[in-house]
Formats: C-alpha cells, sequence, structure tokens
C-alpha cells in the first residue's frame, strides 16, 4: 500500500483515521515499501448554519476567510504535526461535494487506500455514516478502511460466503496482515443446524484438519481448506473458522473477541448499504461492531 487517502473534516473523531494511516504507513516503509500519506480537505457549506443558526457558533474568521484557505492552514498544521515520522505527507484543498473529491482524488492519484472516519463532527462541518462515508464506499475505486482503532491487530478476519464477489476482500485483506505483521483469518457463517448456536464448527490455523458433523459443515471447512491453499501467503499465518447460526450475528460476535481485529468485507457497492454482498447482514455488521473495517467493492467485469 504505496499510497492512503485520509480524508479530514476538521473534527477529533477524522483525525483517528490519520492516526491509523500513519502507523500503516510506517510499518510499510518499515518492511521496505515507500508510502506517502495523503490528507484531502474539502470544505463546503454547513446546513447547521442555514437551517438552525441560532445553536451554531459562528466563527468571526471563518465569516471573513476564504474556506480554502483555512482548509489548507488546517491541514499545514496537521502536517508539521507529523513532520517527526519522516513520513511524505501531501496536503489537498477542494471546495464542495467532501465525497465526490474523496472518489476522484483517489482514482486520479493511484490511491491504494482510503482510510476515514465513519463520521466526524465539528464546529462548521459534519460527517454523517449514511451520507459522505457510504457515498465513498459506493463509489471508491480502491478499498476503504473504516478506522476506530488503530494497530498492531491479533488478526485480520476476511468473510466468505462461497462466492467470487466474497473473495474479492482477500487481497486487500491479506495485504494488510502482511503490512501489520498478524494472521489472516478466513471465516465462513453456515446456518446453524439444531442445537449448534454460535459455536465453532470447524477451526484450526494451518495443517491437517479431522473435520467432524454433516456434509454442509465438511464442505464449507473444505471450501476455506482450498482458499487457504489457493493464497499466495508467504510467512503470513493463515487461520480458518466456521460458524454456525444467523450470519450478522456470528460475524459480530467473533470479531467483538478478545483482542484487537480487523474485519475485511466485500460489496458491489451498486445501491448503498442495504445491497452488499451479505444484503442486509454487512450493513448489521457495519453498524454492530466498533472494530475497524476494510471494505472492498470489485472492480467490474470488462
Amino acid at each position: 500500500m504505496h499510497q492512503l487517502l485520509v480524508p479530514l473534516d476538521g473534527s477529533e473523531r477524522a483525525e483517528r483515521a490519520l492516526d491509523f494511516a500513519l502507523s500503516l504507513a510506517q510499518k510499510g516503509v518499515a518492511a521496505g515499501a515507500k508510502s506517502t500519506v495523503m490528507l484531502l480537505r474539502a470544505p463546503t457549506l454547513d446546513l447547521q448554519e442555514i437551517f438552525l443558526p441560532s445553536m451554531v457558533e459562528h466563527d468571526a474568521q471563518w465569516q471573513e476567510a476564504d474556506a480554502a484557505e483555512l482548509a489548507s492552514l488546517y491541514l499545514q498544521r496537521i502536517r508539521q504535526k507529523y513532520d517527526y515520522l519522516g513520513l511524505p505527507i501531501e496536503t489537498v484543498v477542494r471546495e464542495g461535494d467532501p465525497a465526490g473529491h474523496i472518489v476522484d482524488l483517489a482514482a486520479e492519484a493511484g490511491v491504494d487506500l482510503i482510510v476515514m472516519a465513519p463520521r466526524g463532527v465539528s464546529g462548521l462541518s459534519r460527517w454523517v455514516f449514511g451520507s459522505v462515508t457510504e457515498r465513498v464506499l459506493r463509489e471508491a475505486p480502491c478499498p476503504v478502511l473504516v478506522a476506530h482503532e488503530s494497530p498492531p491487530f491479533e488478526a485480520v478476519i476476511v468473510t466468505l460466503d462461497g462466492s467470487a464477489l466474497a473473495e474479492a476482500a482477500l487481497p486487500a485483506g491479506l495485504a494488510l496482515a502482511r503490512v501489520v505483521g498478524c494472521p489472516i483469518t478466513l471465516l465462513r457463517v453456515e446456518p446453524a443446524a439444531g442445537d449448534a448456536g454460535g459455536a465453532i464448527a470447524w477451526e484450526e490455523a494451518g495443517g491437517a484438519a479431522e473435520m467432524a458433523g454433516s456434509d454442509p459443515v465438511a464442505a464449507a471447512a473444505a471450501y476455506l481448506d482450498g482458499v487457504a491453499r489457493g493464497l499466495d501467503a508467504g510467512e503470513t499465518p493463515i487461520r480458518r473458522v466456521l460458524l454456525f447460526g444467523p450470519a450478522a450475528d456470528r460475524i459480530i460476535e467473533y470479531v467483538e473477541g478478545k483482542g484487537p481485529r480487523l474485519l475485511a468485507m466485500a460489496t458491489h457497492g451498486r445501491t448503498g448499504l442495504s445491497r452488499w454482498v451479505y444484503g442486509s447482514v454487512t450493513e448489521k455488521v457495519m453498524r454492530g461492531t466498533e472494530r475497524p473495517l476494510l471494505i472492498v467493492r470489485p472492480r467490474p467485469a470488462k
């Protein structure tokens, strides 16, 4: 991951994503990669100031100064704050339509990864989950990492359902696991059978596995084993986990388990959160966990 893009809106929440990106860039440099972090600020008029003027503290400096100039000064201050890291940090200011500028800049600059917060709130701007973030997830030309906490991680978990669409998250998930230096876990959830509930149907971290239970369980475990064999993981450990039960619930429970974990999922991104690879499952997972999420939109077939 050589080029990382971090959109900022001036809020502390959004800046947490920058800490995440800088940590990844540092790890990439340590591994011999040339990593550049791009900071984007797209100032736009806040609708709160139009409809709720009595509830907004107006800043005289904002009223008098040019929005782009203030955005540039803000990004310069952020860049200077992290000068000691010795990383290449670029700043870009574009006025209006934050989501559109994020997507466009990612395409223009050949960005490998967008790192952003799910929402940001500050006096003069507001990111609401389901607007800017959702649109970026739907249209981004590269993987998007929605960051809540920074590395290190115990594992990068890639959810699989047996489809090629879900498997599109594997390359980015594996690349991230390599950069962070943690195992990658292949996770599949099968419908509950009898009293299986949320029990682990099958789990192993390498080598041969003894599979007990029904044919569907054996088939699903064999699928995970085949995916693992097909990965060019190098020295990155691969774990395989098969769970029973409702997909969203089991995924959330597993990723929220002991130890810091990052979850990677794929989406076709055509019509928003409710039409992703797992349908409503992905939406429920995104809203049900505070773990970092790596969302991958497969490239359309040519």
